[in-house]
């Protein structure tokens, strides 16, 4: 009877495994999302600088490293296990990195200058973002340039992106993601 429960046992740890690699990988990106709101909010509110996004960077890996205690103290009971789960974690990190750093080659010019934590992420996501942090106003297209993009653009580079972010916001008002205003302002909320 062991000999039949054993390799079902060791199939349900592997799945386990695969599930929190996959976990880890989604927390990962929840947590890339969650600091470019963050360094977009303090553009749009000055009062609180870069203090608190460095309060909440170094809140959240203290968050990681707790997570991730237990079930290495779990997996030391059996160091077989164990090896298996460290090798697939550094397997999981390196598959992560590697992707997270690719590039293919053909990035415009004007996606060079946009400010940090914005070029991780695809530019409609971005514009929604600007959006999403006062839904009920109004934002020109210039405001939310200045909350993409970096002063010291070029001007030839300022105006493709801004063509860009412009096609974004009217190609938003005609899927229903977000409301166009009065004299070319966008807003997230309709009214």
């Amino acid at each position: 009877m062991s000999e039949t429960v054993l390799p079902q046992l060791q199939a349900v740890i592997s799945d386990l495994e695969a599930e929190e690699s996959s976990l880890t990988a989604q927390l990962t990106a929840i947590q890339t999302r969650k600091d470019a709101v963050l360094s977009v909010i303090d553009m749009f509110d000055g009062s609180t600088g870069d203090k608190s996004s460095t309060e909440t960077a170094a809140s959240a890996e203290p968050d990681e490293d707790s997570a991730e205690a237990p079930p290495a103290k779990a997996k030391e009971s059996s160091s077989q296990k164990k090896s298996t789960s460290t090798t697939t974690k550094t397997k999981t990190k390196a598959k992560t990195k590697g992707r997270a750093k690719k590039k293919d080659g053909r990035t415009a010019d004007w996606q060079k200058y946009t400010l940090p934590g914005v070029g991780d992420q695809p530019m409609p996501e971005a514009v929604k973002l600007i959006l999403a942090t006062k839904p009920k106003e109004d934002f020109k297209i210039a405001e939310v340039m200045s909350g993409l993009f970096k002063e010291d653009m070029p001007k030839n580079q300022y105006l493709k992106a801004r063509n860009r972010i412009s096609n974004i916001l009217s190609g938003g008002v005609r899927d229903g993601e977000w409301f166009k205003g009065a004299r070319g302002a966008y807003r997230l909320t309709e009214g």
